[in-house]
């Protein structure tokens, strides 16, 4: 069954808030909203976001990982895209958020602050 939808997408926006007290290696939660031309709100609001810092080849990387759900088998993805340039653009547009929240942390910047504790201070300096 389909329905045929006359919608336009003009934009899509990523929200990043930074995870605080996380002991895993969440740094962050992130939204994507996606707007139709002419409405201040968006029309979809794809929650469940997440940046990691990981760890490939002893190098400290930022990670997207997209919203998923809890199987028999772990975890399965729930938002997915074919479209794979699509798909590093949203990357991108998430890791250029986290940066701009954070006031450019890198991974490595990251890394950093997740081996130590951080103070109410330090977030108020990051955030």
């Amino acid at each position: 069954m389909e329905m045929l939808l006359p919608i336009t997408i003009e934009k899509i926006v990523t929200k990043v808030k930074i995870a605080q007290g996380r002991i895993d290696d969440i740094q962050a939660f992130g939204e994507l909203w996606i707007h139709i031309p002419d409405q201040a709100d968006p029309i979809f609001k794809v929650k469940g976001f997440t940046i990691r810092l990981k760890e490939f080849s002893g190098k400290k990387v930022l990670c997207v990982v997209f919203p998923g759900f809890r199987s028999g088998k772990g975890f399965q993805t729930s938002f997915v895209t074919e479209d794979k340039g699509l798909l590093a653009d949203i990357r991108k547009l998430f890791l250029d958020e986290f940066a701009q929240t954070t006031g450019g942390m890198n991974a490595d910047e990251a890394a950093k602050l997740d081996s130590e504790e951080i103070t109410e201070e330090d977030w108020d300096k990051i955030g």
